[in-house]
């Protein structure tokens, strides 16, 4: 009995295993058979139109994302609106899918389903990049720059700002304020520039073009200068854009000067013009005998304008020198002169010198001959220069003369060079200093002794009328150079242009406020910077610029050449 108990007992448990493990297997067959819940991320990753499905593009264009955002930005002059975008998303599905031709003229959604069903919607949306690119002020304001007394808005023309500043000394920390449409300004608004050279700035437009702006400054104001062309032209001084300009009937190598508010200056047919630079219009007329031009330049005085005409005393015509009535135009009186060149003026006094013929005197009012017992072996051939009472000029033969004016007519010292037309163009005296040239050479004199002080030398050609300022003698040559040197030392400091490569003559040097200014037989007007010779701007126009060049500033002081005859 006791067995079979046990049988029994081992039987069930036998029973009760087997039941357990039929229970455990269910269990993991019923697990075996569940599936784990789908992902629910739902993204998408990239949005691109690409340039080799889309035609209308020259480049990929990947869409930028802000939240269920997808901005396309298009790039401007792109009028399609239909293209096929390449998606990379996250998720079971996105519709519309990749790689399908949609209009994108208004907002697209795209919605992508996740694993476990969930959806999200994407809001694609187009825009044209704008090409827009332009500075539309340009502003020195006072309250940002404590040096200016007032607000200085630049003038912009194109590419072109021009700003006046208030004075001569340019200051090289000033902060513009600027208004410009674009995506980004380089230099940035706020941000200090030295504006004693041209200053650029570059607009970004959306699209990536970009505009580059030229910011000139300057006191000088207005350039006048004549051409061979028959004009006389008004160019800005700070872009060199032409403001106006005034037909004078011939060549214009007369070297024109302001007067009481009016500009003065002679055509090639020996008409002397006076003209209103503001309205434009021409006052009077004043027509020489002779009919012929000069290429000095008329000189004011108590109310009377005098000039001259250079051509010899024929039975036909007759050279001489004028003084007419600055307001009317009415001739006060005339003397007859041969060859006469461009004239100097001090204290009522005018010196006249004459091609082959001897120095004179003449009063001012009566036109009256007080001494001309000077005279050099082949005469004179440009304006004399005014110093300290004495009075030098450039003997053809005897290159320079100082006249002691306690002594007038008197021959105080000569610097002899000793070959025909050495000395050839006006002297200039500048820190106490003479300046001339004779031939190849420019000379520093003594101007009390006519000793020696240096001399600058080029192997190619003759210096014009040389001109000071900052320290510096600014002298260019028949052949194409433009000359800086040490007013003290003779040493070269820059030049501008060369012999091998300059094919036409430079006309005069001007040099006012830190800028040099000068006429070129290739038919242009440079303004450089004349601390480093580098171009500020150039006028290009018709004919040769032979002509002196007069510069007017803020201030309204008057910038002539030296062979103007109106001293610096």
């Amino acid at each position: 009995m006791k067995n079979i108990c046990t049988g029994i007992f081992k039987w069930n448990r036998l029973l009760w295993a087997m039941l357990m493990a039929i229970l455990f297997w269910g269990e993991a067959c019923k697990k075996k058979d569940q599936k784990p819940p789908g992902s629910s991320v739902k993204l998408i990753n990239e949005f691109r139109l690409l340039a080799a499905e889309n035609p209308a593009l020259t480049a990929d264009i990947a869409g930028i994302f802000s939240r269920d955002t997808i901005y396309l930005f298009l790039p401007a002059g792109v009028s399609e609106r239909s293209f096929v975008p390449k998606i990379r998303f996250t998720g079971s599905s996105v519709s519309p899918a990749t790689g399908i031709l949609q209009d994108f003229s208004t907002v697209v959604v795209y919605t992508v389903k996740a694993e476990d069903g969930s959806t999200k919607a994407f809001y694609v949306v187009t825009r044209a990049l704008s090409d827009e690119k332009s500075i539309q002020s340009f502003i020195l304001e006072k309250s940002v720059n404590p040096s200016l007394d007032a607000d200085i808005i630049g003038e912009i023309q194109g590419e072109s700002i021009a700003l006046a500043l208030p004075a001569a000394s340019i200051s090289s920390s000033l902060v513009p304020t600027i208004v410009y449409t674009g995506k980004s300004l380089s230099p940035a608004g706020g941000t200090a520039g030295n504006f004693n050279n041209p200053v650029s700035y570059t607009v970004t437009a959306e699209d990536g073009s970009f505009r580059n702006y030229n910011v000139f400054s300057s006191y000088n104001q207005t350039v006048y200068a004549g051409s061979e062309d028959g004009y006389l032209y008004a160019l800005d001084a700070r872009t060199g854009r032409m403001e106006r300009r005034w037909n004078l009937g011939s060549p214009v190598q007369s070297n024109p000067i302001l007067y009481n508010g009016n500009l003065y200056a002679c055509s090639g047919n020996g008409t002397l013009f006076c003209i209103d630079p503001v309205s434009g219009s021409v006052r009077w007329t004043h027509q020489s005998d002779a009919m012929t031009g000069t290429n000095a330049a008329p000189i004011a005085y108590n109310g009377a304008i005098f000039y001259n005409d250079f051509l010899l005393n024929t039975i036909y015509s007759e050279g001489g020198i004028y003084s007419v009535n600055a307001t009317t135009g009415a001739r006060r009186w005339k003397v007859p002169r041969e060859l006469a060149v461009s004239m100097t003026m001090n204290n009522g006094v005018f010196y006249s010198p004459q091609r082959f013929y001897s120095m004179y005197a003449i009063d001012w009012n009566t036109g009256v001959n007080l001494w001309n017992n000077l005279v050099s072996p082949i005469g004179f051939s440009s304006n004399p220069c005014y110093w300290n009472n004495m009075i030098f000029a450039d003997g053809e033969l005897m290159d320079m003369i100082a006249v002691d004016l306690s002594s007038p007519g008197t021959m105080k010292w000569h610097y002899l060079n000793g070959t025909l037309g050495g000395a050839s163009f006006a002297p200039t005296v500048y820190n106490n200093k003479l300046y001339c040239d004779n031939g190849a050479n420019l000379n520093c004199l003594d101007p009390l002794t006519g000793s020696l002080v240096w001399r600058y030398s080029t192997p190619f050609s003759g210096f014009r009328p040389p001109v000071g300022m900052n320290g510096i003698i600014y002298c260019n040559t028949r052949g194409g150079e433009l000359y800086a040197v040490n007013a003290e030392t003779g040493s070269l400091v820059w030049k501008f242009g060369s012999y091998q490569n300059t094919s036409s003559s430079l006309g005069n040097v001007t040099a006012a406020n830190n800028t040099v200014y000068l006429g070129n037989w290739n038919n242009s007007i440079t303004a450089l910077n004349a601390t480093t010779g580098s171009v500020l701007w150039a006028y290009i126009g018709t004919r040769p610029f032979y002509s002196g060049i007069l510069v007017v500033d803020k201030a309204g002081a008057q910038y002539h050449s030296g062979i103007s005859g109106n001293q610096q």
